[in-house]
């Protein structure tokens, strides 16, 4: 009866499926908190193996990094060998499209990995893909296409509470 008494053990009936509720929504909440613990486990674990395949370490005073065993190239570029830079950035870029995939995390521009050829891509603003490699490219997109690989590298520590050198 709509905004009348109830009749005889409503009270109790409302009660009861308060309790009810209650008890779903704690067990719905343990199950959860269950599925975002095992996928936290999964993500640290893909991370691990990730870490794995794509080792990263520094060389001479800590400043300078190798991912893979190749030196990442610092300041001009064209003082590094070509193959070098290609290989370097091909690995940083395979390394951050499957971090960004793992972990959820959506990154402002694309990397098309394609080994010592990636490239990178604004979807945003649908130009060509820019290369990530020297090789018969035009400098000044290798320049945007390496600042477009440190914003989304810089998203990826962002999102794992990762501190960077720059």
């Amino acid at each position: 009866v709509c905004g009348g008494e109830g009749g005889p053990g409503a009270a109790e009936e409302a009660a009861a499926s308060n309790e009810d509720d209650e008890d779903a929504l704690d067990f719905s909440q343990k199950c959860s908190d269950q599925a975002f613990a095992m996928l936290t486990q999964l993500r640290v674990q893909l991370m691990n193996d990730l870490r794995q395949l794509y080792p990263v370490d520094t060389v001479h005073r800590g400043d300078l990094y190798r991912i893979k065993g190749v030196q990442l190239p610092e300041g001009a570029f064209n003082k590094a060998p070509a193959e070098q830079v290609g290989t370097a950035l091909g690995h940083t870029a395979h390394c951050v499209s499957l971090a960004a995939q793992h972990l959820g995390v959506p990154l402002r521009y694309k990397p098309i990995p394609r080994a010592s050829f990636s490239c990178m891509q604004d979807d945003v603003s649908n130009h060509e893909p820019l290369p990530l490699f020297l090789k018969n490219s035009d400098p000044a997109q290798f320049a945007r296409a390496y600042q477009m690989l440190q914003v989304c590298v810089q998203q990826i520590a962002r999102a794992t509470g990762t501190k960077l050198p720059f």
